[in-house]
């Protein structure tokens, strides 16, 4: 079995990434073992073109 990822795996990753970042979540790179840069790569851009616009809640 091949472990080369195919670019729809790395795709969704990316996507994931990018969702969870633009809302503001917290990143869940362990969700995406294969993927993790991916994943990490679409949350940065996430969270900079989404939440890290708005002003962030104190808590």
């Amino acid at each position: 079995m091949s472990r080369e990822m195919s670019s729809q795996q790395l795709a969704s990753a990316y996507q994931a990434g990018y969702r969870d970042g633009y809302c503001g979540k917290q990143a869940r790179p362990e969700n995406f073992l294969a993927q993790e840069e991916e994943y990490l790569k679409g949350h940065h851009k996430g969270w900079f073109d989404g939440y890290a616009g708005q002003p962030r809640p104190t808590i």
